[in-house]
């Protein structure tokens, strides 16, 4: 079984008066981690509020904002409360606990919600202070109840111990178990199948361009072929081809992952095709020029032109309606003001911890065999690719882990009068490690993306990410 995204966060909303609790919970995610990545390929991550900048006061910039979009879609949110239900939040009349609450409520659809509460003893004397907080749990709990939210009580932290571990496991389970229908659903509406396959004759080729045929402007590694079984292959596009793969194997389909020198490959042979990285693929930009002159409205393009000796720039034409945009990627940028060593370095941990932008494209062409004979054979052409590998891991990304919101995208353009094709322009981000945000920026202006290649943008981007930056230069 696979899933459609390898991390479920578990959010841990809960006060202070609740520490074994809490401690508790982090030890069940710890336990049950490595049995979900060995199983279901995915990662539980916990998340606590001691990760978090303390709160004192609520804008739109405030921490909490940014701890509310932890509480993500597909993830479980565990809420633990006795007698505190925080420190009211200034500026928005609720403690931090309770917006965390009501945030999981309002997206319940997604999100799995458990709580706990610790019953509470009779006490003689309680302060004010003391009498509200209670009464402000018992609010929660009575507005929880009234939402149809299951609230489990217990009476010591060894019985919430017992009961945390499989509650967890189920919740994370239904997650995983769950997902899987919605996310086949959403790439057979993206993934179509031409004539060919469905008559069973040829497997779909997913296509990518090996260091061994670097493109323009890069020199031929040079390979010992008796320690060797395949070519090597740039990393962001390894990612890009694996989560191709992951959609295939969901969908059922035969498939075949080769180079572009593969002797499997006949560009004039019919057949469904996943191009990948089309800079350095010759064949799918020879592929896109046929397309065009068979009246195929394709709307992008990838070129370089040398900027120093033996050094070229890749850059993508975006046609919006008549207008041509020029985009450069802002990638090179944002690793050299990131203080990363010029030239040639051994690699440091460091470098994941960065925060860069990149573009790229997600298309699909739908192909007839003749192109006089609109209803006979066809068969479909995919492009996966970005201006730097950066964009090539971000439109695989968008493939396999974010596919309802790639049928958004398409479903979107497609209202627009468009055919059953479908030309994505996207924007990817990367931080720490990982591929973070994909958007469409199809309908961007050319100042838009200008802007995006400043290095007065980019230098601030990189200030709001501090934590992830050895040094800013000029800082």
């Amino acid at each position: 079984m696979h899933t459609m995204n390898p991390m479920i966060p578990v959010f841990v909303a809960s006060p202070g008066d609740v520490d074994k609790e809490r401690r508790a919970t982090e030890l069940a995610i710890n336990v049950l981690a490595p049995r979900f990545a060995r199983l279901f390929g995915v990662t539980l991550v916990p998340l606590l509020w001691e990760q978090f900048a303390p709160i004192s006061s609520y804008d739109a910039t405030h921490p909490q904002v940014g701890i509310l979009r932890r509480i993500q879609p597909f993830s479980v949110f565990v809420g633990i409360l006795w007698n505190r239900c925080g420190t009211p939040v200034q500026g928005s009349g609720e403690t931090g606990t309770e917006m965390e609450f009501n945030h999981a409520i309002a997206h319940r659809d997604t999100i799995s919600i458990l709580s706990y509460f610790r019953r509470q003893q009779p006490v003689r004397r309680l302060s004010r202070e003391q009498r509200r907080q209670r009464d402000q749990v018992k609010r929660l709990k009575r507005r929880l109840e009234l939402r149809h939210v299951s609230t489990n009580s217990y009476d010591t932290p060894s019985q919430f111990r017992a009961r945390i571990l499989p509650d967890l496991m189920e919740a994370c389970l239904d997650l995983v178990l769950s997902r899987e229908p919605k996310k086949i659903a959403d790439l057979y509406k993206f993934f179509r199948s031409g004539s060919h396959w469905r008559l069973g004759t040829r497997p779909l080729l997913i296509v990518y361009p090996p260091l061994t045929d670097p493109g323009p402007g890069h020199a031929i590694p040079r390979l010992d072929w008796r320690q060797r079984l395949l070519p090597h292959v740039v990393y962001e596009d390894f990612k890009a081809i694996q989560d191709i793969e992951e959609a295939m194997r969901l969908l059922g389909r035969e498939y075949l992952t080769v180079t572009t020198d593969s002797p499997s490959l006949d560009i004039a042979e019919p057949g469904d095709r996943v191009w990948v990285c089309i800079p350095r693929n010759a064949k799918a930009r020879r592929v896109l020029e046929q397309l065009q002159e068979q009246g195929t409205d394709v709307r992008f393009r990838f070129d370089s032109k040398p900027i120093s000796r033996g050094v070229s720039e890749t850059f993508l034409t975006w046609r919006q309606r008549s207008r041509e945009i020029e985009i450069r990627s802002p990638l090179a940028k944002y690793l050299s003001l990131s203080a990363r060593p010029s030239g040639l370095a051994r690699w440091r941990p460091a470098f994941g911890h960065t925060y860069c932008r990149d573009y790229a494209v997600v298309a699909r062409f739908k192909v007839p065999k003749d192109p006089q004979d609109q209803v006979g054979e066809f068969y479909y052409h995919y492009f996966v690719g970005g201006i730097r590998g950066l964009g090539t891991w971000g439109a695989g990304h968008l493939v396999d882990h974010q596919s309802s919101q790639l049928v958004r995208m398409a479903e979107h353009h497609a209202s627009r009068g468009d055919t059953e094709d479908v030309q994505l322009l996207l924007e990817v981000t990367h931080e720490n490690y990982r591929i973070t945000r994909v958007r469409d920026v199809s309908e961007e202006s050319a100042h838009f993306f200008k802007e995006r290649c400043s290095d007065r943008y980019i230098r601030k981007q990189l200030e709001r990410h501090p934590d992830w930056l050895p040094r800013i230069p000029g800082k």
